[in-house]
C-alpha cells in the first residue's frame, strides 16, 4: 500500500486505471489521451517514421512506433513531471544510450 506522502499514477483510458487508484491513500494522478486526466496527451502524427505527440501542450517527437508506445512515453513523461525531472536536470544515474555500429 502506498503511503500518504507518495503518489499513484494510472492510465485513465484503461478500465483498470481508475480501479488501481480506488483504494490508495497516495495522491492520485492520471494520464491518457481522452481529456479527463491530469496529464493529457495527443497523437499529432503516427507513421513509420515515428510519433509526433503533444503532452500538456509540450511537443514530443519519438522514433518509436504506435499507440502503445505513445502511452508508454506519456506515462514516463507524467512520472518525470511528478518527480520534477526535466531535460535540464536529469538524475545523475541516467546516461545516454549510444548505439554501436
Amino acid at each position: 500500500m502506498l503511503s500518504l506522502d507518495s503518489f499513484a499514477l494510472a492510465n485513465s483510458d484503461s478500465e483498470y486505471g481508475n480501479k488501481i487508484l480506488q483504494d490508495t491513500e497516495a495522491r492520485r494522478y492520471t494520464y491518457g489521451f481522452n481529456m479527463n486526466e491530469n496529464f493529457h496527451g495527443a497523437i499529432e502524427r503516427s507513421d513509420f517514421n515515428g510519433l509526433e505527440l503533444s503532452f500538456n501542450q509540450n511537443k514530443v517527437k519519438s522514433k518509436l512506433l504506435g499507440q502503445f508506445n505513445a502511452y508508454n512515453l506519456l506515462s514516463v513523461w507524467s512520472a518525470c513531471k511528478l518527480l520534477v525531472l526535466t531535460r535540464k536536470n536529469p538524475p545523475d544515474r541516467m546516461t545516454p544510450v549510444i548505439r554501436a555500429g
